[in-house]
């Protein structure tokens, strides 16, 4: 095992090892000898079994994505890798991979995460880019995109009831309680225009140096609700705008071209509905995921973010009569969740 650093970005790992079988692969995929390999750091942890470290040589830096076949769609991470590369998006270059092992060496888009700029001068240019991009990935049609489909909603709504309530707050909420606007919630997503999204287009798969965006987690894309990827960048789960900022920057989403014609002769209303369900499904997804990285795969990493989650998405749901029984809910489960965050 080849030690790399400590994992100063998760205080619950602390070293992290490249095994001697990776690390002799990236020597041969990069053509170098031992010591031409200067330094090997991890990056931020993310929220699959795939981990990420960025090699250092002395001729530039490379990332490497160590991602477990038997738990990682990895032929449709190379599949949408090439998909998206064709269409000119800023993903990166696949310069070696090895699919048994698990290994891919790519180039290195660099260390500015979206998040970084919204403090500094930066932030309406970046911004700006990372929603135009939105609409380049929108109008992509191919046939290995498949469908969100229905069920696949539902199934992510149930991680919140299973993860969530069942497993962290260890309540037995009655499935009835929650049936109704998880219905509403699905509905919203069925309802408004489909389009290629990216799945999981938020600040920290953003990537934003010297005026170019770049793009990665990319492996989920699909056809699916045309806001979804808005949704996903406004309501992150990782950063929260003030209300102000979300709506003028939905408003900049839908003065693109390509959204007014999506959006034509829908009322404004009607678009912020479809926008905050379908922010609230993904929020909910969200926290089942973190729920279960913390109960089942002993990362809990994402565990500080359930709390400030849970409050937002409570907030979202306030001025829509039809989720104020998952409004009252949720804020009962915010007084357990807190009291369950500070005995972990």
């Amino acid at each position: 095992m080849i030690k790399v650093c400590a994992a100063r970005y998760n205080h619950d790992v602390k070293e992290i090892y490249l095994s001697k079988k990776v690390h002799t692969w990236c020597l041969k995929a990069l053509g170098i000898e031992k010591d031409q390999l200067t330094a090997v750091h991890p990056l931020r942890v993310e929220a699959s079994h795939r981990s990420f470290y960025r090699l250092v040589t002395q001729s530039g830096s490379w990332v490497l994505m160590v991602s477990p076949p038997e738990l990682e769609k990895n032929d449709q991470f190379l599949r949408i890798a090439k998909l998206f590369s064709s269409h000119h998006l800023p993903v990166p270059t696949q310069i070696s991979h090895d699919t048994a092992l698990g290994c891919y060496l790519m180039n290195d888009l660099g260390e500015i995460h979206l998040a970084q700029t919204y403090t500094t001068p930066a932030q309406p240019a970046a911004m700006t880019t990372a929603i135009n991009v939105i609409h380049d990935i929108a109008i992509i049609q191919h046939p290995d995109l498949p469908n969100y489909s229905q069920s696949q909603f539902f199934n992510e709504l149930d991680l919140f009831n299973e993860w969530f309530l069942q497993a962290l707050l260890q309540t037995n909420p009655a499935r009835e309680d929650y049936a109704v606007t998880f219905q509403l919630l699905v509905a919203a997503t069925q309802e408004q225009p489909q389009s290629c999204i990216h799945m999981d287009y938020h600040s920290r798969n953003l990537l934003y140096n010297q005026g170019a965006l770049g793009i990665v987690d990319f492996q989920d894309a699909r056809k699916g609700p045309r806001l979804y990827d808005i949704a996903t960048l406004l309501h992150d789960c990782y950063h929260e705008f003030p209300a102000p900022q979300v709506k003028y920057w939905l408003n900049v989403f839908l003065q693109h071209p390509s959204a007014m014609v999506d959006f034509a002769h829908i009322e404004p209303k009607q678009i912020e509905y479809w926008f905050t369900f379908t922010a609230i499904q993904r929020l909910l997804k969200a926290i089942g995921i973190f729920s279960r990285l913390h109960l089942r795969d002993s990362k809990s990493s994402h565990l500080v973010h359930i709390l400030p989650v849970l409050k937002r998405t409570a907030s979202l749901c306030q001025g829509y009569a039809e989720l104020s029984s998952l409004n009252m809910q949720l804020n009962s489960c915010i007084k357990i969740a807190g009291i369950k965050m500070k005995a972990q």
